[in-house]
C-alpha cells in the first residue's frame, strides 16, 4: 500500500481553492487512503485557520538565483517557497523517516492503484530518496529505465505535487537559500548527485489539474502522464 512508503503526508492549500480541493481532490485522495494534513495559505481573507499568510514580498537576489522570470516578478512563487519550507520543518521536528508532499491541483487517476501495485515491489527491494508519483521531465533532463516498467530514475524532473521525499533530502533541501522554487531546487541540486536515488512512477499515478497557476500566472495546459 502506499501508507506503506511515507510516515505524514502534507498539502499546501491556498484558501481560494480550499473549497474546490476540500470537494474534490481530497475525496479522490481519500479514495487511495491518502490523508494529508492540509497547510493552508493566502490573504488571510477567508474563515480559514492559515499556516501562512501570502506576503508581497521578492526574493532577495543571491548568487545562484534560478533566471525563470516569474521567481523575481512575481511573489507567488516565494510564498511556495516559504510554504514548502514550513511544511518541511514541521515534518523534521517528528521522528517520521518519509514526507508525502502533495498541492491542491492534483488529480487522482483512476489506475492509482493498479500501477502502483505494480511499482512498489521496486521500492520494497531497493533504496530510495524520492518517489515522484507525479512529475515534469524534458530533453535535458531524461530519465533512466530500471528493473521495473512502471519505475524511472530522474535526474532533473520537476514538480512537487505529488512526491515522497526521505529526511535525509528534506534536511538538505531545508538548508538552502531562497534560489528558486523547492522543485527546481532539488532537480538541479539533487538528482544529479551520484547518492541520490531518485525515481518517478511511469504512468504517473497523480497528475496536476490544466488551469491557472498562481505560480506561473497563467493558463496551463498540464502534459501528458506519461514521463517515458
Amino acid at each position: 500500500m502506499i501508507t506503506d512508503f511515507y510516515d505524514k503526508a502534507h498539502c499546501l492549500v491556498l484558501d481560494k481553492r480550499y473549497q474546490e480541493f476540500t470537494e474534490t481532490s481530497l475525496k479522490e485522495l481519500k479514495s487511495v487512503s491518502i490523508e494529508p494534513e492540509l497547510f493552508v495559505a493566502g490573504d488571510g481573507s477567508h474563515d480559514l485557520i492559515y499556516d501562512h499568510i501570502d506576503t508581497k514580498d521578492l526574493p532577495e537576489v543571491i548568487d545562484g538565483t534560478t533566471g525563470y522570470p516569474t521567481w523575481l516578478r512575481r511573489p507567488n512563487p516565494y510564498n511556495a517557497w516559504l510554504c514548502h519550507k514550513k511544511m518541511f520543518e514541521s515534518f523534521l521536528e517528528g521522528e517520521g523517516k518519509n514526507l508525502l508532499l502533495l498541492e491542491d491541483d492534483v488529480r487522482v487517476e483512476d489506475d492509482f492503484l493498479e500501477v502502483f501495485g505494480k511499482a512498489e515491489e521496486f521500492f520494497h527491494n531497493n533504496d530510495w530518496d524520492m518517489i515522484y508519483l507525479g512529475c515534469y521531465v524534458n530533453d535535458r533532463n531524461p530519465v533512466e529505465a530500471t528493473s521495473n516498467e512502471y519505475v524511472y530514475r530522474v535526474r532533473g524532473s520537476g514538480g512537487f505535487h505529488g512526491v515522497i521525499i526521505n529526511k535525509r533530502v528534506l534536511s538538505l533541501l531545508n538548508r538552502f537559500n531562497p534560489i528558486g522554487p523547492f522543485d527546481w531546487i532539488t532537480g538541479q541540486f539533487i538528482h544529479k548527485q551520484e547518492w541520490a536515488n531518485c525515481f518517478a512512477i511511469n504512468p504517473c499515478i497523480i497528475s496536476q489539474k490544466s488551469g491557472y497557476s498562481y505560480v506561473e500566472d497563467g493558463v496551463l495546459d498540464k502534459p501528458s502522464r506519461y514521463i517515458a
